[in-house]
């Protein structure tokens, strides 16, 4: 489900949800290990090759009222 590039570190698999990479960085900041994880940002060209730009991170977001 994470592979790891040099060019953006571990990269998570495009079939991956937010919610499941969230988890997966719960599970490891509980282990006490590094949780850093990305999902890939592609581009498509006019003739539709895909390529990557960059890499996002997801980020656990609250909104609404204070709990």
């Amino acid at each position: 489900m994470i592979s790891y590039t040099p060019t953006y570190g571990r990269v998570a698999n495009l079939s991956c949800t937010d919610a499941e990479m969230l988890e997966w960085q719960g599970q490891r900041e509980a282990d006490g290990q590094d949780s850093d994880v990305c999902r890939p940002v592609l581009q498509s060209d006019v003739a539709g090759n895909a390529y990557p730009i960059g890499c996002a991170s997801p980020t656990m977001v609250v909104t609404g009222e204070p709990r």
